[in-house]
């Protein structure tokens, strides 16, 4: 036995060895990578990611074609999704993003680039809140005004959204997307 069939064999992973085999075929042919981590029960627990060579040969075997990537500068489903959710919000911005839009999501709308040249998606904004009266002391007027940063669309947001509406609705019509103000 080698070193992975070895070690998976003996730590009652795969009891039978023809599995470890397998498995140490495949990664020593850089098919798969395996790694092991340990478990919340002690025991060791295995992780095992295929390579891009082992995607070639799936893709290869069932006859498949790799998908093309999306041409520089289209946003993926959750990016569209995020844009939709600040052109709905407008000018009042979005100081909490819903479930399913994470940070990650946000930056790439604030880092969007254009042939090199920074054009935000989406930008930060401060805006004011509605004042209100407290009391604390004799001869304080008691009223508070006070302001919020939220993250609200740009006008090349806009723009963005108002030109590749239509391409966007037809890649991704299971979003939500409100036509653009004054037709497309």
């Amino acid at each position: 036995m080698n070193g992975l069939d070895q070690s998976v064999y003996l730590k009652g992973l795969y009891p039978f060895r023809e599995k470890a085999l397998i498995i140490d075929n495949i990664q020593r042919r850089g098919l798969v990578l395996c790694k092991y981590e340990p478990g919340s029960l002690g025991g060791p627990i295995l992780f095992v990611q295929i390579t891009r060579a082992g995607r070639k040969l799936v893709r290869e075997a069932l006859h498949l074609k790799a998908p093309k990537a999306p041409p520089a500068g289209t946003l993926r489903e959750w990016h569209w999704k995020a844009l939709v959710y600040a052109y709905q919000a407008g000018a009042t911005g979005v100081s909490e993003w819903p479930r399913g839009i994470g940070r990650n999501t946000v930056i790439r709308l604030e880092d969007y680039r254009v042939k090199g040249q920074a054009r935000p998606l989406v930008e930060e904004a401060t805006i004011p809140c509605e004042t209100y009266l407290r009391h604390r002391w004799p001869g304080d007027s008691g009223v508070m005004a006070s302001e919020h940063t939220v993250l609200r669309i740009s006008a090349f947001g806009q723009q963005y959204y108002r030109e590749n509406w239509q391409h966007y609705r037809e890649m991704y019509p299971e979003v939500n997307a409100p036509a653009p103000a004054g037709g497309t």
